[in-house]
This record gives structure tokens, sequence and C-alpha cells, in this order.
């Protein structure tokens, strides 16, 4: 654990006793939900106790954060703290996305999420410049008759059944309903800022072709669970999930999701040229064909795309970023390799 230290002050020893068990309860907890989740995708039935201690790792933070804060009322966290509080907000909301469990978000927090993305959606369209090359404003991207209606009801719950099934997840006599879900498309921000932040702290760390082409899944799975599971018709979906790339609006704003695009600026032009490049394509798959029916290509799509590969290459990140603190220049470099071939083999 490290030594947090601060100046001279009387109870210097308890902060430092209280940050070091806070960081050990956070890396335990994003160690857990990590391993529940890598178990259920090995195909193996994930035993109660499993889930049990996620439950509890997860509780044991929420029930110290507060008695820390009441503690320490002025103290302001080190970044690997805070860091480390996002990285595990992040880790559960993606891996339990579908699990009814004691980490789940109140419909209040996933409606503030919604609104937070859309109007972050609308300041990144606002502030594009009307020579802008971002693959959503391309004029010659037609929105196609299948996207004009939404799929019935049946399908929609077949597709979720269909996703569940490739994930492992069991179902409780009592079953989950699509509205109790964590949508990708709520969770992409977080995502993106989790990578601002390694890239900021990090500059060495030059993103690939293969972190553009999970970014780009990201996106690509997002989008396909709104029309797939949510009914969506139309483009809004789709601008939604691909709002992301180099932007003026970045520059002056407190929103956090808008500064997150720095990272496609930050190798140059060269970058961004080569993001909107891996965009487009994913964007593109997104797409049904002229007159393709839209189920025709959810179901392409699922196939291509299988979601429990996307959610390994996600979890590989993550058990990456846990550690980057430790020994920077070394996880990067292995986690940059176990991406690239991750999203080269498939697997």
């Amino acid at each position: 654990m490290a030594d947090f230290t601060v100046g001279d002050s009387a109870d210097h020893d308890q902060l430092n006793r209280d940050l070091n068990k806070l960081e050990h309860l956070v890396y335990d907890a994003i160690e857990v939900v990590l391993d529940e989740h890598r178990t259920r995708l090995s195909g193996e039935v994930t035993p109660p106790q499993a889930t049990e201690r996620a439950d509890d790792a997860i509780e044991e933070v929420d029930t110290f954060l507060p008695v820390f804060r009441q503690k320490h009322p002025d103290f302001t966290a080190p970044p690997v703290i805070k860091f480390r509080l996002e990285l595990l907000t992040f880790t559960v909301l993606f891996c339990r996305r579908f699990l009814d469990s004691i980490s789940s978000p109140g419909r209040r927090r996933l409606e503030a999420l919604r609104d937070e993305n859309r109007s972050r959606t609308r300041e990144f369209y606002r502030a594009l410049p009307p020579d802008s090359t971002h693959p959503c404003m391309n004029p010659d991207l037609p929105v196609p008759r299948g996207l004009s209606r939404p799929l019935v009801t049946e399908l929609l719950l077949s597709n979720r059944e269909r996703l569940l099934d490739d994930c492992n997840v069991l179902r409780s006599s009592a079953p989950r309903s699509r509205e109790e879900d964590v949508p990708l498309i709520d969770t992409l921000p977080m995502f993106m800022k989790l990578n601002a932040t390694v890239v900021n702290e990090n500059p060495a760390w030059s993103l690939n072709e293969a972190w553009f082409a999970l970014a780009a899944e990201y996106m690509l799975q997002a989008a396909l669970e709104q029309y797939a599971l949510d009914g969506a018709t139309g483009d809004r979906a789709l601008k939604q999930c691909f709002a992301w790339g180099s932007n003026e609006a970045m520059q002056s704003t407190d929103d956090e999701g808008l500064k997150a695009n720095f990272i496609f600026s930050s190798g140059g032009d060269e970058m961004e040229r080569r993001w909107e490049a891996t965009q487009a394509i994913y964007l593109q798959e997104t797409i049904p064909d002229g007159r393709e029916a839209l189920q025709h290509r959810v179901s392409f799509l699922m196939r291509r795309f299988p979601l429990a590969t996307f959610d390994r290459k996600i979890m590989t990140m993550l058990a990456g970023f846990l550690a980057i603190h430790d020994q920077p220049t070394a996880i990067l470099a292995g986690l940059e390799e176990a991406l690239d071939d991750l999203i080269h083999t498939g697997h």
C-alpha cells in the first residue's frame, strides 16, 4: 500500500490508515467483480458464493466511503484513489449490467446518466464545424428503410434472451426486465473518461489500432442494443453512440464527457484521420443495407461481434487499468499487446 502522508496533521496517521483501507477495499472489489464476470463468461455456473462475495465487496466500499468522508471532510483524495473509484463504478455497472444485485443503480441514477449523455451529444454536434469529416456528418450516409420502424416486441425479447445466453447470465425465478438493465449507451461516457485519464497520466501510451477498434466496437454494441433490445428507430441512437472524436467543444467545457474527446487529437491530425476511418467502418457495419430488414442486420451483428467476446476485451482493459499505478510502463505495454491479440483473433 502507498503511504499517503499529508504534512504534520495530528491525525495524519489515522488518515493514512483510512486511505490504505479504502484503497484495499476498492482494489479488492474490482478484482472480485472481474472474477465473478470472468467465471460467468467462461460458461461455468457462477456459484452463489461468488455473487455474494462480489455483493459484500461492493457493500464494504459503499459503507466505508461515507465514514471516510465524515472523518476527513477537507481531504482531497490522491489521483490513484479517484481513478480506482471511477474504475470500480464502471466495472460494476458494466460487468453486472444484466444482474439483479445490490449494485444495481436506481432509476434516478440511470436517468441522470442518460440526461448527461444526451446533453453531451447535443453539444458535441453543435460544436462540429460545417466541414467536419466526422462519419455521422457524412451527407452520403443514408438512414435506410430498415431503421424506420421498431422491431416487434417478440423480437426485442428474443434478442435479449440471445444476448443473455451469450454471456451465460442465469435467470432468476422472477425474471429481470430490460428496464432494469444498464444499457451500454449509458456507460460509454465512463469508458471514454477512464481512457482519457490513462492517456493524460501516461503520455507515452499512444492509442493504437486495437484501441480504436475496441472503442468503435463499444459504440457499435451500444447502438445494437438500442435497436435490438429497446426498439429504437431512425438515426438518433447511432448519432448518440458514435458522437466521439476531436471536437472544439472539448476545449471550453466543464463536461468531463466532452473533455474526454481530447484523446482523439492527442496524436495530431494523423491520429484523428485514423480514428475517423475506424469509426466509419463500425458505423457502416451497424446500418442495414438498402432494403435489408433490421432483424436481419441485428442477427448478423450478433454473430459477427459476439457480446461475450466483447466483454472479455473490456475486462482485459479493466484488469490492466487496475494495476496501472504499480508498473505503468510494463502494464501499458502488456495491455497494448493483449488488446491487439484479442482484436485480431476475435477471442
